[in-house]
């Protein structure tokens, strides 16, 4: 009689602990984290975030104070409907360039009776580039070192030239090649280094229109 009550006991505790664990799942917090701007951003640029919690959300605490930025440093904050469980997290004026870029997220942001939400200790990533400007101001200055260093060429295939006229040789053939690959020599440089970063330059183009205007 003792060992069926026993039983009976045993059957019983094991079943309550299962519900319990059953409601604890149903009522536990889960989080998604979703980058919803570019992968790729100039500095001093902005990136967003959507996070969305699932489950039995009672309440959320969510700000800024919350969220780490990893790798970089940015003006951060968070906006979003009361009455829905997703917030938007907005990361301004971000600095730091580099791939791999980040953002962590704290534990107890949102909760229940049964307990607080994880730590999101990753986040999408993204690469944060220079300003349009500097990498273009960078190109300007390859492209005038290029154009140097065949204006010297020129100047002393010139001079080579005109000491062999001097010595009474024909030199018209030689110094129209010389011309003649001088000229492709610098358009394809322009070409390569300043047609192919035209985007560049719309860019710092802009940017400067904004800090001026």
């Amino acid at each position: 009689m003792k060992a069926k009550k026993l039983l009976t006991l045993l059957i019983t505790a094991v079943m309550l602990f299962s519900l319990s664990v059953t409601v604890a799942a149903d009522q536990s917090i889960t989080t998604d984290v979703v980058r919803t701007s570019s992968g790729v951003v100039r500095e001093g640029g902005t990136v967003t975030y959507e996070i969305t919690y699932t489950g039995d959300v009672a309440q959320i605490n969510l700000v800024s104070e919350d969220i780490a930025c990893v790798g970089f440093s940015a003006e951060i904050s968070v906006s979003g409907d009361e009455n829905t469980n997703k917030r938007t997290i907005t990361l301004e004026n971000v600095t730091g360039t580099g791939e791999g870029k980040y953002i962590r997220i704290g534990g107890g942001t949102a909760g229940n009776s049964m307990g607080l939400s994880r730590e999101v200790a990753s986040t999408e990533p993204f690469t944060v580039k220079p300003k349009a400007w500097v990498t273009f101001a960078l190109w300007l200055i390859i492209i005038a070192a290029l154009l140097t260093a065949v204006i010297v060429s020129a100047v002393t295939i010139i001079t080579k030239l005109k000491d062999r006229a001097q010595d009474g040789k024909d030199i018209s053939k030689a110094y129209k090649i010389s011309l003649v690959l001088s000229a492709i020599f610098i358009f394809a440089t322009v070409k390569v280094a300043l047609i192919s970063n035209l985007k560049n330059l719309g860019d710092a183009l802009s940017q400067l229109w904004y800090c001026l205007f």
